[in-house]
């Protein structure tokens, strides 16, 4: 089982200060076109891979019988 401190990083929003951070650095010096791009195809992995997360859970949750609150 999960502590609460896994759980709440879990569900951080994807626009969290750590990726903010992070995409601050990786389109630090580029211009605006660039930062756009960079930003959307990060922002586009971080939702795939929320998505797969969330259908690994729903997977686990359906084989265990446990239902989703």
């Amino acid at each position: 089982m999960a502590n609460p401190s896994q759980k709440v990083y879990e569900r951080a929003s994807s626009k969290s200060v750590f990726n903010r951070a992070e995409d601050w650095f990786a389109t630090v010096g580029k211009s605006a076109e660039e930062k756009e791009k960079i930003t959307a195809e990060r922002n586009m992995r971080r939702a795939a891979k929320e998505a797969e997360k969330e259908a690994v859970r729903s997977q686990k949750i359906s084989q265990s019988g446990i239902k989703k609150l």
